[in-house]
């Protein structure tokens, strides 16, 4: 898993074609690489009901609406965004900042940050994390 933001893919001879891809516009994977592909991602959606490896993903400050949206695509469907919202922010793994978008043509949203410690506390105490 890696921010996009922050990756640059680059082929070597027998790849230099090599991009990101969809998993909905995925090329043709060569030997059992559409296999391993499937096995990892249904991983990864069980790994994100349980812990919150989107944050990884994330900008450090973020409007939940990009962290719906992280979700939605590794689970492959919509959430409802009033009951998403309220379950994330029930957590208590979310700081509310003080801060809103900029340079943006929609309502500027509030920005959010993880909490890593708030949420080490939970696991400590025995807290299972789950938004979806």
């Amino acid at each position: 898993m890696v921010r996009l933001s922050e990756e640059s893919i680059t082929g070597d001879t027998d790849a230099d074609d090599a991009a990101w891809h969809s998993l909905d516009d995925l090329p043709e994977l060569a030997f059992d690489h559409a296999d391993i592909l499937q096995a990892s991602h249904q991983r990864l959606r069980q790994r994100l009901s349980q812990k919150p490896i989107g944050f990884e993903l994330l900008p450090e400050k973020f409007p939940l609406r990009d962290l719906q949206n992280l979700y939605e695509q590794v689970l492959g469907h919509p959430l409802d965004k009033r009951n998403f919202r309220k379950k994330a922010l029930a957590t208590g793994v979310l700081e509310e900042l003080d801060e809103w978008e900029k340079d943006v043509q929609h309502r500027a949203a509030r920005m959010y940050r993880f909490n890593q410690k708030a949420y080490q506390q939970k696991v400590k105490d025995g807290w299972v994390f789950e938004v979806s």
